[in-house]
């Protein structure tokens, strides 16, 4: 099936930070949160589609949740009672016409609630993969320029 929608990405933030191989080495919560968001912005101008990087802000007390765009990506904190699979899970069913999703977790919930309404599942696993691929292309284009 080819869909003429929109394609967004919707990836879970610390889902990622917490399986990606990258990330592993010991440092802080924020600086690992920070790089995510370059690796991401920097593979958004890549596939030219939209991102929508979700990190849970459920354990901060009085949260009301934070949301920023950086370009043509969407950086969301939940608020304090809101972890990021249930944001991702609410922000797909209320938007599953206007979009094709593909959906960046490893966390089996997610996937198949997601999936019921219709967005691609991707694993960590499977991000990271895609992000190295197109990161090795784009340096062999520029080796080859030079």
């Amino acid at each position: 099936m080819i869909s003429h929608l929109p394609k967004v990405l919707i990836v879970d933030g610390y889902n990622m930070i917490f399986s990606w191989q990258r990330f592993q080495m010991d440092g802080s919560l924020m600086v690992k949160r920070e790089e995510l968001v370059e690796v991401l912005f920097n593979y958004q101008a890549y596939i030219k589609e939209s991102i929508l990087l979700v990190f849970d802000g459920y354990r901060v007390k009085e949260s009301q949740g934070n949301r920023y765009q950086k370009e043509n990506m969407t950086i969301i904190y939940t608020a304090e009672s809101q972890t990021a699979d249930a944001y991702i899970e609410k922000y797909v069913y209320e938007h599953h016409h206007e979009f094709d999703f593909e959906v960046a977790s490893s966390d089996a919930l997610i996937q198949n609630a997601v999936f019921a309404n219709g967005a691609k599942r991707v694993s960590a696993r499977e991000l990271e993969n895609r992000i190295e691929l197109a990161n090795n292309r784009l340096q062999e284009l520029l080796e080859r320029k030079l």
